[in-house]
């Protein structure tokens, strides 16, 4: 049995349509072309907020302006598709399930339950920093006694596999989420899921 910590935003709810929309609304018209979302999907959050001239010191006030966007508009996120599966085959199967992730544990919640998925995580830890991760995987690896050895991570980003790394957990990274496979893989990630069920393979034979 494994303990599996899953991020949340892209890697198990689709929210970056909505969270498009958000950015739209609080930084103005992007002009975002498809040309310009892959674009961006290939450079790391430090890399975009510098392309977007986001002041820093902006970014709490952002993100929390983002949780209140996607609990607006909560109805119409999706949990990606095959993942639901995946979810329930990994209780199934005994392994400990959690969730760590910068999005608001009152809107992950909300998600899981839409979609029946609420009764298979052990504990979501929310309200994590944009650059906050690596914090927390050390806490929850605390609180629950979690060892390090039978431990995997889950993210759809660069940061997740710069967290993972500096905590000492192998990472699985998604390519279904915010960054592209291109960038993720120059970014050495233990695994590169193209489809959920590459999880079930990876997490099995390892």
């Amino acid at each position: 049995m494994k303990s599996v910590i899953f991020d949340f935003d892209g890697t198990i709810a689709d929210t970056l349509p909505v969270a498009i929309e958000c950015a739209e609304t609080v930084l103005g018209d992007l002009g975002l072309t498809d040309e310009k979302i892959k674009k961006y999907k290939n450079m790391t959050v430090k890399q975009l907020i510098s392309e977007l001239n986001v002041p820093y010191h902006r970014i709490p006030k952002y993100v929390v302006l983002a949780r209140s966007y996607i609990k607006q508009n909560i109805s119409r996120v999706k949990v990606f598709s095959g993942l639901s599966d995946v979810i329930k085959r990994l209780h199934d199967d005994g392994h400990h399930l959690y969730i760590v992730s910068s999005n608001s544990v009152e809107n992950i919640n909300i998600l899981l339950m839409n979609n029946n998925l609420n009764q298979y995580f052990e504990s979501i830890v929310g309200g994590v920093g944009v650059f906050g991760k690596t914090i927390a995987l050390k806490s929850v690896i605390k609180k629950y006694k979690i060892d390090k050895k039978s431990c995997i991570y889950i993210g759809d980003e660069v940061r997740d596999i710069k967290a993972s790394n500096k905590v000492g957990l192998p990472v699985i990274s998604v390519t279904w989420g915010f960054n592209g496979d291109k960038i993720l893989s120059k970014n050495n990630p233990d695994f590169i899921a193209e489809k959920p069920k590459d999880i079930i393979r990876f997490i099995q034979n390892p």
